[in-house]
């Protein structure tokens, strides 16, 4: 399985079980994964490097949904995915105004992750 085959991805994620769960699904998957811990982290690695960036919303620091205003105010264009507990339409609608293009919520199964990435990406999933 190489859906994501030559994708790099930044997984800012604070939790160091969640970072190993989601590298072993995303380097399974084909990608090349690296990872942020915090919000400020994000700011200051995130680039046109990455096709993806897969941003919890709960962090220290500086969240998810202000590290996400602050790089689209910056002008990345790279897709960001919302990666939080909370499901609820108003959550996924907060997530999309700060300028993620999808929400997905934990716990995540490898097949939800690989599909909604491909479809940040414009990837046909099998």
């Amino acid at each position: 399985m190489a859906q994501l085959k030559g994708l790099a991805i930044l997984v800012v994620e604070d939790v160091t079980d969640n970072q190993d769960l989601f590298r072993f699904f995303l380097e399974a998957a084909g990608a090349r994964v690296e990872i942020a811990v915090n919000g400020q982290q994000a700011l200051e690695r995130a680039s046109d490097k990455y096709d993806v960036i897969l941003m919890d919303i709960q962090m220290p620091i500086l969240d998810g949904l202000s590290a996400t205003r602050e790089l689209r105010v910056r002008g990345l264009s790279v897709p960001i995915i919302a990666l939080t507990a909370h499901a609820m339409p108003e959550e996924v609608a907060k997530s999309i105004a700060a300028g993620c293009v999808d929400h997905v919520a934990k716990p995540v199964s490898s097949a939800t992750l690989v599909k909604a990435i491909s479809k940040a990406v414009g990837r046909v999933t099998a």
